[in-house]
């Protein structure tokens, strides 16, 4: 955790975990695409053995088309918070953000480019 210098007299302290910081200006750079390809792989080894067989488009479903269930979303956002370096709320699991390959990736776009304020502060 990294301080800023000393407040004056009724300021808030501000501190940041700049690890968190750095990590998410990296992925700023990543484009789309990238992340999109990843997430694609990622799915296919974890949650189709391998074989995409032509049913993975970028706007399937992964619950209607039963690609992953409960459990499997768990991996899911493990697998995002650990790559991406970012946190998922819980009012953030939803299937506007997590289900398919591109409600995914520019969730995870908006989440790496717009770091919450809380997320900054201690």
């Amino acid at each position: 955790m990294t301080r800023l210098p000393q407040p004056r007299a009724g300021q808030p302290e501000v501190s940041f975990d700049l690890s968190s910081t750095i990590q998410q200006l990296l992925y700023s750079e990543r484009d789309t695409m990238n992340i999109t390809e990843e997430l694609r792989v990622f799915v296919i080894d974890n949650f189709l053995f391998g074989q995409a067989d032509g049913h993975l488009s970028d706007d399937t479903s992964f619950l209607e088309a039963g690609i992953i269930d409960s459990t499997g979303l768990l991996e899911l956002i493990g697998f995002v918070e650990r790559q991406y370096g970012i946190k998922l709320k819980d009012d953030e699991l939803i299937p506007d953000n997590l289900d398919s390959i591109r409600k995914l990736s520019a969730f995870i776009q908006r989440k790496i480019q717009q770091p919450s304020l809380q997320e900054l502060y201690v």
